[in-house]
């Protein structure tokens, strides 16, 4: 649901096929727009800025494969690469001054960081180094946009924990401990 409440974007695949495309529905009248037509493409669900003009989504349009991050411009249609990244990639919240989004990068199911990305660039910046495997998952910027919330494993115990990172220090602190 867009940050306005008046449309609602969906991933629609056909015959279980996984290769979900886009559409739009307007919330008051619920007339649908399909966003994308590549039935070979998977699209992943959305997330919005805090206009609602703009939407991010991942897709595996450019080699059947990896990932990347999209930006569609809801007002003109226009879609363009954020982030060409390798892997699976999942966009997450976008801050709220609208200049950076999170991105979920997953190398395996045991292994992923976070990324920010600042949106009128597409310069990534690594959240989350550590080493070994451990998972870490993008969650939300608070209002401020100086700390963001996550899930981790990257603790003594190995069990996932929400937590939360100063920005500015990059300190992670794992609130279900305090």
């Amino acid at each position: 649901l867009s940050p306005t409440g008046e449309y609602l974007v969906c991933g629609v695949g056909l015959g279980g096929d996984e290769n979900a495309q886009l559409w739009l529905l307007d919330a008051r009248t619920g007339r649908a727009e399909a966003l994308t037509q590549s039935p070979e493409v998977r699209h992943g669900v959305p997330s919005w800025s805090p206009d609602g003009s703009v939407i991010f989504f991942n897709s595996n349009e450019a080699n059947g494969r990896d990932f990347s991050i999209y930006r569609m411009d809801l007002r003109t249609r226009t879609k363009t690469v954020l982030a060409e990244m390798e892997g699976w990639n999942t966009p997450g919240d976008v801050s709220v001054d609208g200049r950076y989004l999170l991105v979920s990068h997953f190398d395996s199911n045991t292994n992923s960081d976070i990324y920010r990305v600042e949106i009128a660039s597409g310069t990534r910046e690594h959240m989350t180094p550590h080493e070994g495997q451990a998972l870490y998952y993008a969650g939300r910027f608070d209002a401020t946009g100086g700390t963001l919330y996550l899930l981790s494993n990257d603790n003594p115990d190995g069990i996932t924990r929400r937590a939360a990172m100063d920005l500015a220090s990059r300190k992670v602190r794992f609130l279900d401990t305090e």
